[in-house]
Parts: C-alpha cells; structure tokens; sequence
C-alpha cells in the first residue's frame, strides 16, 4: 500500500541558534549558522541482574541521562557582526568554558524552540582551498533539555 500522506518534514533555512547570558531573559542569535548537531542525548542502563535473574536474562533499570554534545558549524569571519541582534565571534568565543542560555528556533510553522543550558567546551575554525572558513563548534548539555519551549 502506497503511502499518500506528504511529508512533513521542515527545512534548515530559516533555523537558528541563539544565546543568553542573563539567565534566559533575552537571547542574542549567533551569526551565518551552517548546520546543527544534536543534542544527543541519552540514558544510562543500570545492570540489577542477579542469581535468579529470570530465564538467564540479565535484567536492566533506567539510570542517569546525559544531554550529551551540541555542535554548530559557522561560517568564521574574525571581525564584529554588523547587527546587534548578533552575538559577535569575539564575544562568543570569549564564553569557553561557561555555562549559559541556549536555545535552537527551528523553521516550522509553530517556531519551536528547544532550550538547554550548556558549557561552550571547543571551537575550531577550518577552512580549504576553494570554499569558505568555517569554525565548528562544542556545546556540553547541562543538565535537562527543555524541547517543548516555544
């Protein structure tokens, strides 16, 4: 049987990524986004097998969950954004190893926003021969992720 329903899927374009320092109050977004990756988060699974476990089976509880990494590929341009709305690259790099406001707009109809708080822990700017700098960057989940935020 055929599948007739067309598909609901949202496209990149129109996706951002933003900042807060002030503990959510206002977000400034982060410039020329290339691509986003993640959260990846996940659970734990805690081993409660026993001599009697039953049939053999090794038995399982839920443990801790880790919001795991966030990464963003950017384009790199070293000087300040023009537009205030912006956080510029000097500011941004300047966040290394804090922990702050974060939050992803996605581009459906609804603009639904996940917000996390998390740690900048890397950033590195490549670039080749033919295409564009761009600087990727390490965001580490910190604690619970709100993914209904909108």
């Amino acid at each position: 049987m055929p599948w007739d329903q067309e598909s609901e899927a949202i496209p990149f374009y129109g996706t951002l990524l933003s900042i807060s320092i002030d503990g959510g109050s206002t977000y400034k977004k982060v410039a020329e986004v290339r691509s986003i990756n993640g959260p990846s988060a996940a659970a734990e699974s805690v081993d409660v097998s026993h001599s009697e476990s039953p049939s053999g089976y090794r038995e399982f509880i839920g443990g801790m969950k880790d919001g795991g990494e966030f990464s963003a590929e950017l384009n790199f341009f070293p000087a300040s954004y023009a537009d205030s709305a912006y956080v510029d690259l000097e500011t941004f790099l300047g966040y290394l190893g804090a922990k702050y406001d974060y939050r992803v707009t996605w581009a459906d109809s609804a603009g639904t926003k996940w917000e996390f708080k998390g740690i900048l822990t890397a950033f590195a700017p490549s670039g080749e021969i033919g295409g564009a700098v761009t600087m990727s960057v390490t965001v580490k989940v910190a604690g619970a992720m709100d993914l209904s935020a909108s």
